[in-house]
């Protein structure tokens, strides 16, 4: 039994706290499979790692390290993550290596895909935007959110989809599928138009403003209206309602097929000089456990361990 640190607050997710069955299971493998014939066959540990270790040099003499790529889920270990790495850079001779995490798109803006906040400043923020769903049984995002609202704070949700938490918000607004990275880009619009966007922040703490500004400059509020299904006086309001509460946090779920979404809400943050108040930044809810330790440890193509790029002469020398 392992003891629940006040990390989170001595809080389990409901899957955390009651779904450990599964290691029991009687459909787990135990033993490695290898086809043989045309057919799956259990074999032991040395048979397997040896036919897999032959493989690979094979293919490495054969057609060069590069020909070798390895993908994992992140739903190890930091050490397992590092060694899987290291088998790749130092033994295959391969960079061709990455995560099923979404992170890339806050390391380009923050330089590194963990949340901003901790989980005590989320029950303590004013006001909440939840982007996305939240699971009632998979995050204890939304137990904290719960804690929020029993605080007095208020929650607005941006989702296409109903569920607990819409039902829980104070404003909700409902984009039409695949419609959430354009509404947020026109919360952006809308900062800048009504010039509420944090002066000073940009100018201190912010790199490609100007980028940002021609970016949505590009977008016309009717057209923001017509295309994710919301008005345009609602999109308005969100955006007041977040710009003028010092203790605004984002929270979002970083699921797939939303691409862009993390980079627009990163950038909401910067705008309008949240990011570094208390209660004021990101918590982004990763798909796996260990999303930004695969990252932290340099499994991806683009960092070696401790987000040192890949790139750098400096580091490459070492």
């Amino acid at each position: 039994m392992i003891k629940v640190t006040s990390l989170n607050g001595d809080n389990l997710c409901v899957k955390g706290r009651f779904g450990y069955g599964f290691i029991q299971s009687e459909d787990r493998l135990d033993k490695p499979l290898i086809r043989k014939g045309g057919k799956l066959k259990e074999a032991s540990w040395e048979e397997a790692i040896s036919l897999v270790a032959k493989g690979f040099k094979e293919i490495k003499e054969r057609y060069g390290g590069e020909s070798i790529g390895l993908f994992s889920g992140a739903r190890y270990t930091n050490e397992e993550i590092y060694a899987l790495q290291r088998l790749a850079r130092a033994v295959l001779g391969t960079n061709n290596l990455d995560n099923s995490s979404l992170g890339e798109e806050l390391i380009s803006s923050f330089g590194s895909p963990a949340s901003t906040n901790s989980w005590e400043e989320l029950s303590s923020a004013e006001l909440i935007l939840a982007v996305g769903s939240i699971p009632e049984e998979d995050h204890l995002a939304f137990l904290k959110i719960r804690e929020a609202l029993g605080r007095g704070g208020r929650l607005i949700a941006i989702s296409p989809k109903e569920d607990e938490l819409t039902k829980l918000s104070l404003l909700w607004l409902r984009p039409e599928e695949g419609g959430q990275t354009l509404l947020i880009n026109g919360l952006l619009k809308t900062i800048i138009k009504f010039g509420w966007q944090d002066e000073q922040f940009i100018a201190q703490r912010t790199e490609g403003y100007e980028d940002l500004e021609e970016m949505v400059e590009g977008y016309s509020f009717k057209e923001l209206g017509e295309t994710t299904g919301v008005k345009v006086r609602r999109i308005k309001e969100v955006a007041e309602n977040y710009v003028k509460i010092k203790s605004a946090m984002i929270v979002c779920s970083a699921d797939r097929g939303r691409e862009g979404l993390l980079a627009s809400l990163a950038n909401l943050a910067l705008l309008s000089g949240k990011l570094g108040q208390p209660g004021g930044g990101i918590i982004v809810l990763h798909n796996q456990n260990n999303a930004q330790g695969a990252y932290d440890l340099g499994l991806s193509p683009d960092f070696y361990p401790g987000y040192q790029r890949i790139d750098d002469p400096e580091v490459q020398s070492k």
